[in-house]
């Protein structure tokens, strides 16, 4: 997943890119990791890696990231 302002994308195992161009950041004090706010569920699983970057990588980049 990669987002700024108007700009969100989202890709899984390198399948095609899906994008929203009008959703705004909301300020955020905390990364939850494995966990669903709204439903206060965790996950039954585990997480391979996690990497964050700092800048909104190109849509390119990030399908190329989530490829197995």
């Amino acid at each position: 997943m990669a987002y700024k302002l108007n700009d969100f994308a989202a890709s899984l195992n390198g399948g095609t890119i899906s994008t929203d161009t009008s959703a705004t950041i909301p300020p955020a004090d905390r990364m939850l990791i494995g966990r669903r706010v709204t439903l206060n569920k965790t996950m039954n699983g585990y997480i391979r890696a996690i990497k964050y970057y700092n800048k909104r990588l190109p849509n390119a980049q990030l399908q190329g990231l989530t490829q197995q």
